[in-house]
């Protein structure tokens, strides 16, 4: 089986793009073959069969020129108006089955979210797909108000196992010993997730909770 994925590669390193990577690392396991096409304006060169288009053109030129089984598509944010087109294209591939994993939690709950129905334009390229994966119950309940067939949705958890009572290793230990409350904060170091506006908050809630703390977890 050939599998192409279509959405953002590392780098940046973020929870989309670890998803695609763990998909990728897991179907070559196994024996498949899976190629990427990164959607994002982050470049690299062209190797191992992960392409980087410059253009709407280019995208579509690859999905024509690639072979593949599948097309699984990842949208980590908004479903705007580019990407909705995209879907359409990889869901209208003769001989292909589209997949479709919808990352953003936030989406469903938002004007734009609650405002989408079977009858719109994003309810209409839901239904297209072959398959629909939802990161949690909310998305699959928006993947129903867009009219999708039950037996189309998947739910499937992207936090990985934890190990019950694991110790915490120093100099950890000790700063979580030192400060109540402590904040957490797993995002990768990329100055896409705005770092410093998450220190410039610690400082104004250090003003009411003067013993907080702010671990950062990253590269």
């Amino acid at each position: 089986m050939r599998v192409i994925q279509l959405g953002p590669y590392p780098p940046p390193h973020g929870g989309v793009q670890t998803n695609i990577v763990a998909i990728r690392d897991y179907l070559r396991r196994h024996g498949h073959q899976c190629a990427v096409i990164n959607l994002t304006r982050h470049r690299k060169q062209e190797a191992d069969d992960v392409f980087y288009p410059k253009s709407a053109l280019e995208t579509a030129r690859l999905l024509v020129r690639e072979a593949a089984d599948i097309l699984h598509l990842h949208i980590g944010g908004n479903l705007t108006p580019r990407l909705l087109r995209l879907g359409l294209l990889c869901c209208m591939a003769p001989g292909r089955k589209a997949v479709l994993t919808f990352h953003s939690g936030g989406f469903p709950s938002s004007a734009e979210g609650r405002a989408t129905t079977a009858a719109s334009f994003r309810g209409f390229v839901i239904r297209r797909f072959h398959a629909l994966i939802a990161v949690n119950d909310e998305i699959a309940g928006f993947y129903a108000r867009c009219g999708a067939k039950r037996e189309r949705v998947r739910v499937i958890s992207p936090q990985g196992p934890v190990v019950a009572d694991a110790p915490l290793s120093q100099p950890l230990a000790s700063f979580f010993a030192s400060h109540r409350p402590v904040l957490l904060s797993v995002g990768q170091l990329e100055p896409e997730y705005d770092l410093p506006l998450q220190i410039e908050v610690l400082g104004q809630i250090l003003r009411q909770y003067p013993e907080a703390g702010l671990v950062m977890i990253g590269s």
